[in-house]
């Protein structure tokens, strides 16, 4: 009798709601995947001729990359504009379980499922399980769930890890966040500026509250500092490597990259091969990029004005204007920006949902703007279809 009741009580609980709907969600887009991938021919006969790198359908656009790093480390310069997180995945899981590269990391980036951390993180600053629960369902509805959910790139890695360090963060946890932000600069190079988070509510916020600088002592100071600039140490020493092999090689004539300040390879592979650079991919021809971007760019920049106009003004009559939100609306304004004056647009649909100012805009908008909420369920919804499509049919965006 004890144990129906707590049955009871347990399918009951939001958590476990959740993660049921994760769980599904997760299996439907695998299966739709696979399936469009198993119907649709490729537009591009590259999988086929990659067939050495791997046999899997999730052989498609960056997985390339990251199963050629896995299997022969970084052989081509542009591979340095990957990070080793994803093919060391792929790597150790394919030969503990004896399968195919991407295969391993498919699954892997399966299990990665950051909803219970986002519903976690949404109750630590609301109170409020009917909000977590909304923000979390609304999560459902990710703007590139091939990417986040099936293939083998940094995303699903990158995104769960980046949750348990800001969850970690607002538990005044800032070791455990540190370590983890540190891990996040394994899979993406923007997992450097989560380190901010820690100055935020070490040293920013305390002197917003008190007007008082001195309120700042110097070991505060230093600690904080220290722990910020944790993540900074993986993406250093992945440029450091790269700088012992190309220009400090006594058997090598050093590249061109090596007389810049930094002398970054990373930087410079994104600007040769991806073109990326202020104003770089503001062209006409991109133009379809722009616009198929353009609801996740248009919820992040009003969302990011709604919360630091209240900030700024006071007003705090709402989950979405409340305080604790303000380091994420200003790192997600930081990395919207970054992402669209110097990068690939398109790319934002995949980044986006490491962001959990995105769902909590979107929630937002289903609490005071049930309109337009309406309208990004929808768009998300389709876009989503679509891109299950696109992406099983190896086409662009990516």
């Amino acid at each position: 009798m004890d144990f129906k009741l707590d049955a009871k009580k347990l399918a009951g609980d939001p958590r476990v709601q959740v993660a049921r709907w994760a769980s599904v969600q997760r299996i439907f887009v695998v299966a739709c995947v696979t399936l469009a991938a198993f119907v649709l021919p490729t537009f591009d006969a590259s999988p086929a001729v990659a067939s050495d790198l791997s046999t899997s359908r999730s052989l498609r656009w960056d997985a390339f990359y990251f199963a050629s790093i896995a299997r022969n480390d970084y052989a081509y310069e542009q591979h340095w504009a990957f990070l080793p997180g994803a093919p060391f995945i792929a790597r150790i899981l394919s030969r503990f379980l004896k399968v195919d590269l991407l295969l391993a990391t498919s699954v892997a980036a399966f299990l990665a499922n950051p909803i219970l951390h986002l519903y976690d993180l949404t109750f630590e600053f609301t109170g409020s399980a009917n909000i977590s629960r909304l923000v979390a369902a609304l999560s459902l509805l990710p703007s590139s769930p091939a990417t986040l959910i099936y293939s083998t790139y940094a995303e699903p890695f990158f995104t769960t890890i980046a949750y348990t360090g800001m969850l970690a963060c607002s538990q005044k946890r800032y070791e455990a966040a540190a370590l983890t932000f540190m891990l996040t600069a394994v899979f993406r190079s923007n997992g450097i500026v989560l380190g901010g988070f820690i100055l935020w509510d070490l040293l920013v916020e305390p002197v917003l509250l008190t007007r008082r600088l001195a309120s700042l002592s110097g070991r505060r100071v230093f600690y904080a500092s220290a722990l910020a600039l944790a993540p900074v140490v993986p993406f250093a020493l992945y440029q450091y490597r790269a700088y012992r092999l190309f220009c400090s090689n006594p058997d090598v004539t050093p590249a061109a990259w090596c007389s810049n300040f930094p002398p970054s390879i990373y930087t410079h592979v994104q600007r040769k091969y991806w073109n990326n650079g202020l104003l770089r991919y503001w062209t006409l021809q991109q133009l379809p990029n722009f616009l198929i971007a353009a609801p996740v760019y248009a919820l992040l920049f009003t969302g990011c004005y709604v919360h630091l106009r209240a900030r700024l003004t006071g007003k705090r009559d709402a989950f979405f204007r409340s305080t604790r939100l303000t380091s994420h609306a200003l790192h997600a304004l930081f990395i919207t920006l970054t992402i669209l004056l110097g990068g690939h647009v398109q790319i934002m649909l995949r980044l986006a949902a490491s962001m959990p100012f995105l769902y909590w805009s979107a929630a937002w908008l289903w609490l005071e703007h049930p309109k337009w909420a309406r309208a990004w369920v929808g768009w998300s919804a389709c876009w989503g279809a679509i891109s299950v499509i696109l992406w099983a049919a190896f086409l662009p965006p990516a």
